[in-house]
This record gives structure tokens, sequence and C-alpha cells, in this order.
């Protein structure tokens, strides 16, 4: 989302935004890859919530993984950067 769009962080603080929330279809393609886009295009990593169960991905059966563990991972990988989670029944929408 921020690679692709190099505009996007600029019009977002243009517009005052500094808080992210992030839910998605596949946990560790485009969730991920746009979490990381924001923090390195410098949003604070503990400005950004996760919404779990908001986003799933597919079992990678040559790794041996199932979707849950790849899920898992990568809530591990971006939590460990200062992500926030939070369950999506628990956002106020």
């Amino acid at each position: 989302m921020f690679e692709s769009n190099v505009e996007l962080s600029r019009q977002l603080r243009f517009q005052g935004i500094t808080q992210l929330t992030v839910m998605g279809v596949q946990s560790d393609c485009c969730v991920r890859s746009s979490i990381l886009g924001a923090i390195a295009s410098g949003f604070d990593a503990q400005h950004i919530t996760l919404l779990q169960g908001a986003h799933s991905t597919f079992d990678d059966a040559p790794a041996g993984k199932s979707y849950s563990q790849i899920k898992t991972d990568v809530e591990e990988e971006l939590a460990a950067l200062g992500v926030q989670l939070k369950e999506w029944q628990a956002f106020n929408f």
C-alpha cells in the first residue's frame, strides 16, 4: 500500500492522521507489507493496530505451516515491532 503509493504517507499526515488500523485478506502478504511500509514511511508502530480475526491467509504446504500458524507468526512479528493487536470485535468502527 505504501510502496505502490509513495504519496500516501504524506497525504495521511496532511489530513492529520497519525493512527492506522489494518485488516485484510492475506496476513503474510498485503497485511504485513502494508504495516511494514507504514512503519518505514514514518508511522509510529505503537499507533498502528492490527485487528485480530480480520485478516487471514492460506496454508503453506511446502513450508508445512497452516494458515493459523502463519497468522500467529505475522502477529508476533508485528507485535515485536510495537504494533498493537486488538480483537476485531472489540474495535469501535
